[in-house]
């Protein structure tokens, strides 16, 4: 699971950490982004022995409630890894890994059009 902390002010200062029973995950990389009222977080939903797991399964979740809970928005690819996601517009960009057997295969650059909850 993920543990958070939250800065209104650049990161001088931050809330405690609180650790986020909905985002499983895998150790791997994620991607924050803020969307108006929405935060959006990318990252595999996975989980395996001891915590690790296979990168697999990246998906798109959003909170609206600063973290305390969140849903999937969308599965981004089966296989995608490390992922990086910036908001533009009324776009979501995800800049994802796609790992298979252990390797990266190759990076892939989606696009989705957010749209109103």
């Amino acid at each position: 699971r993920r543990r958070l902390s939250w800065s209104s002010d650049g990161g001088m200062t931050a809330t405690p950490l609180m650790k986020s029973s909905d985002l499983t995950d895998p150790w791997c990389m994620g991607s924050m982004a803020v969307y108006g009222d929405e935060v959006l977080f990318s990252s595999c939903d996975s989980v395996g022995e001891n915590g690790f797991g296979p990168r697999v399964n990246l998906v798109i979740r959003a909170s609206n409630n600063g973290g305390e809970h969140w849903r999937k928005v969308c599965l981004v690819d089966e296989i995608g890894g490390y992922s990086d996601i910036a908001v533009y517009g009324n776009a979501l960009f995800v800049l994802c890994e796609r790992t298979e057997r252990g390797c990266i295969t190759e990076l892939i650059l989606k696009q989705y059009e957010i749209t109103e909850a």
